[in-house]
């Protein structure tokens, strides 16, 4: 009978512990969730065959760095040191102590797109750690989803030249 309350205890503190959940914590998962999306769907397009990737349990950085090391012209941009620290962000949260706050520091991450991306400028300006972390996926995302139709077009490119052969 003791088990039966122990176990009835742990579940309601569960419960318990996952209705608080920081509004910042599920921005930054979500966010990392969305640019592994785009990092994927980015893949697809460069592969032939990209269900062999499926089964190679790759991991974010993993995915990162063979995204990466496949543009030619934007292997330099801003948007993959931030695409790094949301990465770097993310793992705090997963692997931090149950009972201790993750520190979620996206002033790296302001600086970068203050320096980087002008038009942003004034809406950084007062910006909170959850619209820094918002903005910057997005910025991620839409960086990846234009590689991934640059892709798309060079291959649709090719194709047609060798029809024409």
């Amino acid at each position: 009978m003791s088990e039966d309350k122990n176990f009835i205890n742990l579940i309601g503190n569960f419960q318990e512990d996952l209705r608080h959940v920081d509004e910042s914590i599920a921005i930054a998962l979500n966010a990392h969730l969305q640019i592994e999306g785009s990092i994927d769907d980015y893949l697809k397009s460069i592969f032939a065959h990209p269900k062999y990737l499926e089964g190679a349990r790759l991991s974010f950085f993993d995915k990162f760095s063979i995204a990466r090391a496949y543009t030619p012209a934007s292997h330099g941009r801003p948007e993959w040191e931030m695409m790094a620290l949301i990465n770097t962000i993310r793992n705090k949260i997963a692997h931090r102590r149950r009972d201790k706050a993750p520190q979620i520091d996206t002033g790296r991450l302001r600086s970068i797109m203050h320096e980087s991306f002008e038009k942003l400028r004034v809406e950084l300006k007062d910006a909170d750690p959850k619209e820094v972390m918002a903005y910057a996926a997005a910025i991620c995302c839409g960086f990846l989803l234009l590689l991934k139709e640059q892709v798309s077009q060079t291959e649709r490119v090719q194709i047609r030249e060798e029809d024409s052969e």
